[in-house]
């Protein structure tokens, strides 16, 4: 994932891109106003920024919601905006999250519950309600940094991970190269980027083939790579919500009938 860091403490922006440095994430900072710049919208759609981390402990509680308000302007509900408010200060949130936060970190807590919200918070953000992602036979966490085929753990380098992490979150959607290449690194090589890719793609594309998945990770001429496994979701996952409640308010009535309750169209719930 890629991040803009937002904070006139460059002390703190370094900390926090170690943080997430550390865990393979890719971070841009911005350290000469808490204000979005001229020409930000377009910059971070360039960028492909994945979520924005804005700094407003040093500020009054007025004066960091206006500020939110402004992100929020920008951000036009595209990207969420994750905000870092002064240490032991709770009254502070709820004015943070009115103003247009998605969520609000304390200063004075470790740096890696930022990330761990951050990464959470993204995940949401792009449909994913658990940082376990499933596809047909493959199975892959966020978390751990695992790789499953049917079960069986496949190991991958840290970069190979991070490509197949980005393809399944964009799962049967093109990722243009240049994507890629700005997602994987945070100053990506001038030249022979294009090349290198394609052989980290190579070790990929033969390390899944040992499990008969190698036609799955696609080239697209012109464009960059795609992930297509042939099926539409997750085995077990539920995308929409009345077809999770009526199967929900099924078991209901199963177990009601098993404690000796009957169920009416109309009436609720009856002794049998």
């Amino acid at each position: 994932m890629r991040y803009l860091i937002v904070s006139e403490s460059d002390v703190y922006a370094h900390h926090i891109a170690v943080v997430l440095r550390a865990g393979l994430e890719t971070v841009e900072i911005q350290t000469n106003s808490l204000m979005p710049l001229p020409g930000t919208g377009a910059w971070l759609e360039v960028e492909t920024v994945d979520a924005v981390v804005l700094d407003v402990s040093g500020m009054s509680r007025t004066c960091g919601a206006a500020c939110v308000r402004r992100w929020g302007l920008v951000l036009a509900e595209k990207l969420p905006l994750m905000v870092v408010a002064a240490p032991g200060a709770p009254q502070d949130v709820p004015a943070m999250v009115q103003a247009g936060a998605c969520g609000v970190h304390d200063r004075g807590e470790d740096v890696r519950v930022l990330r761990a919200r951050l990464q959470a918070l993204t995940l949401r953000w792009q449909g994913h309600c658990s940082p376990e992602l499933r596809r047909g036979p493959l199975r892959l966490d966020l978390v751990k940094r695992q790789v499953w085929v049917s079960g069986v753990p496949v190991y991958l380098t840290r970069m190979e991970f991070s490509i197949l992490a980005l393809l399944m979150r964009c799962y049967r959607k093109n990722l243009q190269r240049s994507d890629l290449m700005m997602r994987l690194y945070t100053d990506p090589p001038e030249s022979g980027g294009g090349h290198i890719l394609a052989v980290m793609m190579g070790r990929l594309r033969k390390k899944l083939g040992a499990y008969g998945l190698d036609s799955s990770l696609e080239t697209v001429r012109g464009v960059g790579y795609r992930l297509d496994l042939g099926v539409d979701i997750a085995p077990g996952v539920v995308t929409n919500p009345r077809a999770r409640s009526a199967g929900r308010r099924g078991s209901l009535r199963v177990r009601a009938r098993s404690a000796g309750w009957g169920w009416s169209a109309g009436a609720g719930r009856e002794a049998v």
